[in-house]
């Protein structure tokens, strides 16, 4: 009785490790499954089959219903701030006696000029694109030479005519190997070669 020893609790060291483990193990996984699962904290939109029914409060900018008086109302804006920017850049400095003169706004050209001259540019370009190229008597000859030329290679790519063929053949067979051509026999004679061969 004295070899075995109990813990206090009743468990062996290494199964109390095994508990251990596998607590530290499920904390993260728990912890994971809650940012995945758990609620963001947010609140859903008040939302019934894809309708907001939620009330307006009142605090936001109302949009403007007539489109013609949120124009208007933009150039008065744009005015505006043409006014404050034209006051600030002519203010003058109290150490110089010199006044910037306010800078003159360019006039802006006529949009129907400009127009008009952009589409006839673009009508010009566009007739020129289709318009039938200049013959150049240059350019014909090449295109001409080359034709020639390829009419030629064409030519030479072919096979030749196997009955010319083997008449050159002969022709320079006989000259290096016989010496003098001989006239070829007729076809029912024979030759005296031939009868000394067959005997």
């Amino acid at each position: 009785m004295l070899g075995k020893t109990k813990n206090p609790g009743g468990q062996s060291a290494p199964q109390k490790n095994k508990y251990l483990v596998i607590a530290l193990l499920c904390l993260p996984f728990v912890l994971c499954l809650y940012l995945i699962f758990g609620g963001s904290g947010e609140q859903a939109p008040a939302t019934v089959g894809g309708l907001n029914f939620n009330i307006p409060d009142g605090r936001t900018q109302n949009i403007e219903g007539n489109k013609q008086k949120a124009m208007e109302r933009e150039q008065m804006n744009e005015q505006h701030d043409a006014r404050v920017r034209t006051l600030a850049e002519s203010t003058f400095s109290l150490s110089g006696d010199t006044v910037q003169a306010p800078k003159r706004e360019q006039p802006q050209p006529d949009q129907i000029a400009q127009s008009r001259n952009t589409y006839r540019d673009l009508t010009r370009e566009m007739n020129s694109f289709y318009a039938t190229p200049r013959t150049d008597p240059q350019i014909a000859a090449l295109k001409k030479q080359v034709a020639e030329l390829s009419a030629e290679l064409e030519q030479s790519r072919e096979k030749p005519d196997p009955l010319d063929y083997m008449e050159r053949s002969y022709a320079l067979a006989s000259k290096y190997l016989g010496g003098q051509p001989q006239a070829q026999p007729q076809p029912g004679a024979t030759s005296e070669k031939s009868k000394d061969r067959a005997a």
